[in-house]
């Protein structure tokens, strides 16, 4: 009866816990050129929660070739209604094999739920584009 019953516990958490993952806003980026200085495009996403930050993580940065140099930041920028209304600089993984690293940009004012935010990047070493790779989580 007991096990029947933690079965039972572990199958509502388990599906309680995947509606509110399906619920929320992400969207991947694969590699994509950033321009070291120019603000560049990379998501879009709709917000679920009226909130003043959003998630960005951030996979390996690598050089336009292709190729891991040690390249770990590039700078992050939320657009809404066309403005910034934050930024931040975003560390990517140091090293392979699936690492993430998840960055927080606070913005400076509130950003209501249903509303689109854009999400963009720019070079963090001058004269080097680079190629940047994540999931942009509006919340």
């Amino acid at each position: 009866m007991r096990k029947k019953f933690l079965s039972i516990m572990l199958a509502i958490s388990f599906i309680i816990s995947m509606s509110s993952v399906a619920s929320a806003q992400a969207v991947s980026f694969p590699y994509t050129r950033v321009d070291d200085n120019e603000i560049t495009p990379l998501a879009s996403a709709k917000k679920d929660i009226t909130s003043n930050f959003v998630y960005v993580s951030l996979y390996q940065i690598l050089r336009v070739d292709g190729t891991y140099t040690g390249y770990q930041q590039i700078y992050g920028y939320v657009l809404h209604n066309g403005q910034v209304i934050g930024s931040a600089t975003l560390r990517g993984a140091t090293t392979g094999g699936g690492v993430v690293v998840n960055n927080q940009i606070i913005c400076n004012r509130q950003i209501p739920a249903g509303s689109i935010v854009n999400f963009c990047g720019m070079g963090h070493t001058p004269g080097l584009d680079c190629l940047a790779s994540g999931i942009f989580n509006a919340s």
